[in-house]
């Protein structure tokens, strides 16, 4: 996922996955205050903040995430 998609942003480190733009848009805003020159949209674009990158800006984990299948994928791994 690139950008906005059904109204997610993509969640660019494991666990992969995407949040609501209205989330992603909470932790840009507390990103831009100490960084500019990307837009929300622009970061999206890119593939997203990191999910250490969001717990940071957000000061919580993110209450929207959900995974996608690179993150299922890789639990199945794991499981058997």
């Amino acid at each position: 996922m690139r950008g906005y998609v059904n109204g997610r942003a993509p969640v660019n480190s494991a666990p992969y996955g995407s949040i609501d733009v209205a989330e992603h848009e909470e932790a840009w805003a507390a990103y831009a205050r100490h960084h500019s020159g990307q837009s929300a949209l622009t970061i999206a674009e890119r593939g997203g903040f990191g999910m250490e990158e969001l717990i940071q800006q957000l000061g919580r984990l993110p209450v929207t995430w959900r995974d996608d299948e690179q993150t299922r994928s890789w639990w199945r791994r794991y499981r058997t």
